[in-house]
């Protein structure tokens, strides 16, 4: 349980981060474009949900793709190791998903709260 919260931690801790950075390349953007702050903020915000989901679905296609479950069974690894790295993949992609959609979605929310 402490590992999850530590895991947990660290991953808001790298959200706050990533969030922070891109709402100071916006406001800069925003700034020496002479543009407004709420659509730079709410167009990233998209493009953070839109590269999330196209990571996801990148890699299903993966696991959906016979002849590259073909050629890697070909191979000196054994199938219960291809398992575990397809289960890996897809946990890893899920997670990224995850963490791109919330960050997007705090940068859309951002974009409807600050009206500069």
């Amino acid at each position: 349980m402490k590992k999850f919260f530590i895991s947990l931690l660290k991953t808001i801790l790298k959200m706050i981060i990533l969030i922070t950075a891109t709402f100071v390349m916006c406001f800069a953007i925003s700034y020496f474009k002479h543009s407004n702050l709420n659509n730079a903020l709410r167009f990233t915000g998209l493009v953070y949900m839109l590269v999330g989901l196209l990571s996801n679905l990148g890699s299903a296609s993966f696991m959906g793709n016979m002849k590259f479950l073909q050629a890697r069974s070909a191979g000196y690894r054994e199938s219960f190791e291809n398992t575990e790295d397809d289960f890996r993949l897809r946990d890893s992609s899920l997670k990224f998903m995850a963490f791109m959609a919330i960050s997007g979605f705090i940068l859309c929310m951002l974009s409807y709260m600050i009206k500069i």
